[in-house]
């Protein structure tokens, strides 16, 4: 049930929001800031600084490394909203790529995919998808399977799960469905 709001926190958020934004007043009440900018639109409160200089810091620091999306979520917002306000900034999401993440993708792109490198390196899985592209590696593996993953599977598919699988096999989400389907394994 949402917890209304008394008249001195709206007089906090009519003070406080118009210069500081939703973080700050949010802080300030012990709100989130989804509750602060939901009724700040109700009480038709406008902000003259939408992005306060903390949520410019904190992209500043981050989107390059991280991207639109993850800044998103770390800021409760759209990742249209980022995009838009990175651009304003002059923020580009790219960053130029270590011999070390290249070296990981050549290593590990093609069995474990987009996301688990997304996880090894820090950047985010349609990064990884283009600067593998940029590197000429193949998001399809074409190793054959082995007898003793086709029996890992039967033993911890059903249990574990495919992500669980995928992980220790090395190989990607989709090859491990692929594979269980055609060895008929039930789904978890």
């Amino acid at each position: 049930m949402a917890k209304g709001w008394s008249a001195a926190e709206e007089a906090l958020l009519r003070r406080h929001y118009p210069h500081e934004g939703a973080l700050a007043v949010a802080s300030r009440l012990g709100r989130s800031a989804t509750a602060v900018r939901q009724r700040a639109a109700a009480l038709n409160v406008r902000s003259t600084e939408w992005w306060s200089k903390r949520d410019d810091d904190f992209l500043r620091a981050n989107y390059a490394k991280h991207g639109a999306s993850w800044c998103a979520r770390k800021l409760k917002r759209t990742a249209l909203s980022v995009l838009t306000r990175a651009s304003r900034l002059g923020l580009s999401e790219n960053q130029a790529w270590t011999s070390a993440e290249d070296t990981h993708l050549r290593r590990h792109y093609q069995r474990t995919g987009a996301q688990a490198c997304s996880k090894a390196i820090g950047r985010s899985p349609h990064a990884i998808h283009q600067r593998a592209a940029q590197l000429g590696l193949s998001r399809t593996n074409n190793t054959p399977w082995k007898d003793s993953e086709d029996r890992y599977l039967m033993r911890h598919y059903s249990k574990k799960g495919p992500n669980w699988c995928a992980e220790r096999l090395e190989r990607s989400y989709r090859a491990v469905v692929s594979r269980a389907y055609r060895l008929k394994l039930p789904a978890k």
